[in-house]
């Protein structure tokens, strides 16, 4: 059975995802919401997401890094050509998920595949700064929300943020 894809990101107001000096937003939730989703799944990312994470991914997990470079393998994972080589590969280990965890390029990329977006939303617009990086627009048309968790400002977030869950929208079929 082919293997559910979900897009998992944290986003300003603006759908920024982070700058060229990284992302701008210290959230520690989020990120035991990001490593919690993602323990022992197969993860999709970009090259350069890949080399920023070095040291990050654990011996449960397998990113799949989806490259235009020829021949690059990276240590842990594999190098992949494009997001349906992903799935393929993702679905021959008999994975029920494979879970896209950036850059902006790969999200964009990958989101006409996805069925499903854990995505954080966080209260504020952040400066872009040198070399933002986005997210694709969710649209409403084809996304709903299924899941939603508020967050409120404490004394280890200085912003609040909502955790959203969405699902493709699928138009109800009139009765014959």
């Amino acid at each position: 059975m082919k293997p559910e894809l979900t897009l998992i990101a944290a986003v300003d107001e603006n759908l920024l995802l982070a700058t060229a000096q990284g992302i701008p937003w210290k959230l520690p939730d989020d990120v035991a919401h990001f490593r919690a989703y993602c323990a022992g799944k197969w993860l999709l990312l970009g090259r350069h997401t890949y080399e920023d994470m070095t040291g990050w991914f654990k011996p449960d997990q397998h990113p799949l890094v989806l490259t235009s470079t020829c021949g690059y393998e990276p240590n842990p994972g594999r190098g992949v050509a494009s997001v349906p080589q992903a799935l393929a590969l993702a679905e021959a280990e008999g994975q029920e998920e494979l879970v896209c965890i950036g850059g902006g390029q790969v999200f964009a990329t990958a989101l006409p595949h996805a069925t499903r977006l854990v995505i954080t939303h966080i209260k504020h617009i952040f400066e872009p700064g040198d070399q933002p990086v986005y997210f694709p627009p969710i649209s409403a048309d084809a996304w709903r929300e299924e899941r939603r968790l508020d967050h409120a400002v404490d004394d280890r977030h200085a912003w609040p943020f909502t955790f959203v869950e969405y699902v493709p929208r699928v138009e109800e079929q009139p009765e014959v």
